[in-house]
C-alpha cells in the first residue's frame, strides 16, 4: 500500500484519507435507508418507531459529516498545497542561484517548520554572500593599491638606475 502513494501529493494523500473516512458514512447511510426499507412490516409496532428513529438520527449524523467533513478536508488540502508549492517555487529559485528571493510560511505544520528553517538558511547565505563581497572589495582596493604603489617603486627604480647610470658616466669621463 505504501509504494501506491509516494509518487501523489500531499493534498492528493489527504483527499484520498478524507475519502477513507467519508466513505464509511456514505456506505451507513445506504444501509440505513435500506433498513427503513425493510423495516416497513413493522410499521404497526413500537419496534418499528424505535428503528426508524435510529435510522434517522444515524441518517442525519452520516450526512453531517459527509457536508462539513468535505469542506474541511478540502480546505485542509488546499493549505498544504498552498504551501508546497511555495516551498517548491523557492526552492528552485534557489537552485538557479538566486538568493533575493524570499519564502513566506504559511502554517505551523511539518511544511511552515520546513519553510520556516528554509528562511534562516537563505538570510544567513545572503549575510555570507554580503561579507564575501565586502572582503573582495576591499581585496581588490588593496590590490589596486599595492598595484599603483609597485608601479611607483618600479618609476622611482628606473629613474634611481638611470642617474646613476649617468653618474658612472660622467665619472668615467673624468678619468
Amino acid at each position: 500500500w505504501g509504494y501506491m502513494f509516494t509518487n501523489l501529493s500531499i493534498g492528493k494523500k489527504l483527499s484520498i484519507g478524507f475519502g477513507m473516512f467519508i466513505f464509511p458514512l456514505v456506505f451507513i447511510i445506504i444501509l440505513m435507508v435500506l433498513l427503513l426499507i425493510q423495516i416497513q412490516s413493522f410499521k404497526d409496532s413500537d419496534t418499528f418507531q424505535t428503528i426508524r428513529t435510529i435510522s434517522i438520527i444515524t441518517t442525519s449524523i452520516a450526512f453531517f459529516g459527509i457536508l462539513t467533513g468535505f469542506p474541511i478536508a478540502l480546505s485542509i488540502s488546499k493549505s498544504i498545497r498552498k504551501s508546497a508549492k511555495e516551498l517548491k517555487s523557492v526552492l528552485n529559485t534557489l537552485n538557479k542561484g538566486d538568493f533575493t528571493v524570499d519564502i513566506n510560511v504559511y502554517t505551523k505544520d511539518e511544511l511552515g517548520e520546513a519553510s520556516q528553517t528554509l528562511h534562516e538558511i537563505i538570510l544567513k547565505r545572503r549575510k555570507f554572500f554580503a561579507d564575501s563581497k565586502l572582503i573582495s572589495d576591499s581585496l581588490a582596493s588593496s590590490s589596486e593599491e599595492l598595484s599603483a604603489t609597485t608601479e611607483e617603486i618600479s618609476r622611482n627604480l628606473k629613474s634611481q638606475t638611470e642617474r646613476a647610470s649617468q653618474i658612472a658616466s660622467a665619472a668615467e669621463e673624468m678619468s
